[in-house]
């Protein structure tokens, strides 16, 4: 009989990741092109499901909400100035709080924190804009400004732990 448990794991195992990419481990998330990787804040997270090619994650207790989005830059000779105001098309009311490049992973990256309203709901987002040669990583993170810095935090580590796997890295 502990033979056939075995076996009967071993399938179960095999077709489980066969059904399902495995993209957390040891509470790190990959990308599934193998673009990049970051490590996700604790417990207090649950993943939601947004695409095959990106990262959201909700905070309940705190209505703080975050994601990593990634798209093609194509032929696009758009700079990062340029690239987040077509961020935030749609949003109203519009304050920008802080605007200032910094760098992660040795990656120049344009950070903007501001104050606008989207369907009649006022948030703060702190977003970060990353433009490589092939990729622009939008890393974004909102709440309502009541609540936004009770769990920048744990988003904060999230963007200190970015690493880009392979040759994503910009030219600029």
């Amino acid at each position: 009989m502990k033979g056939k448990t075995w076996i009967i794991t071993f399938y179960l195992i095999l077709t489980f990741n066969g059904c399902q990419s495995i993209q957390i481990v040891n509470n790190e998330y990959s990308d599934l092109q193998g673009f990049y990787r970051v490590t996700i804040p604790g417990e207090s997270w649950e993943r939601i499901k947004i695409n095959n090619e990106g990262l959201a994650m909700r905070n309940k207790e705190n209505n703080a909400n975050f994601a990593i989005i990634s798209h093609p830059t194509g032929t696009n000779k758009a700079t990062l100035d340029t690239l987040y105001k077509q961020l935030f098309i749609g949003i109203k009311e519009r304050n920008i709080l802080k605007k200032q490049y910094v760098y992660i992973n040795n990656q120049r990256v344009l950070h903007i924190v501001l104050e606008g309203e989207l369907d009649n709901l006022k948030l703060r987002i702190s977003a970060y804009i990353i433009k490589t040669k092939d990729l622009i990583y939008d890393i974004v993170y909102w709440s309502s400004p009541d609540k936004f810095d009770i769990s920048l935090d744990d988003f904060e580590r999230v963007i200190k732990s970015f690493k880009f796997i392979g040759d994503q890295r910009s030219e600029v």
